[in-house]
């Protein structure tokens, strides 16, 4: 597992951190230790990833015709 604690400065902005695990974002906060402490949890064991779910999903068939018309 890689684990990555980055930090990211933009000139006139406070510095952003972020966790990264296997090359995806995990969270991030303009506070360093919200974002150690993440890590940490991780490093100990701790699950990084936000659960998700799909609680609709569907493709329909309707133009942007049919649209306007039903506006």
């Amino acid at each position: 597992m890689k684990l990555e604690l980055i930090k990211e400065t933009k000139a006139g902005d406070n510095a952003w951190y972020e966790l990264r695990v296997n090359d995806r974002f995990v969270t991030g906060s303009y506070t360093l230790e919200k974002v150690e402490e993440a890590y940490n949890n991780v490093k100990s064991g701790g699950d990084p990833f936000l659960k998700k779910e799909v609680l609709r999903s569907e493709e329909i068939g309707i133009s942007l015709e049919e649209i306007k018309t039903q506006i």
